[in-house]
């Protein structure tokens, strides 16, 4: 089976985003791992949350998988 390993990472910023000067004003909230198929479903359980990242990725910009 094709598949794709997702590295999901969310920050959280200490101030408004446009304030962002370096690394020390964000701060790691989750980093998370999973796969999905050349389709975008998820392969195995659930995650609750999780940023669809392919369907976001294919709406903006157009590819064809092979």
């Amino acid at each position: 089976m094709d598949k794709i390993k997702v590295w999901e990472t969310k920050y959280s910023y200490n101030s408004r985003i446009e304030n962002v000067k370096s690394d020390e004003d964000m701060q790691l909230s989750y980093e998370r791992s999973y796969l999905i198929d050349f389709k975008g479903n998820l392969i195995g359980k659930e995650i609750p949350d999780r940023i669809d990242i392919f369907k976001e990725f294919k709406e903006v910009v157009p590819f064809e998988l092979k």
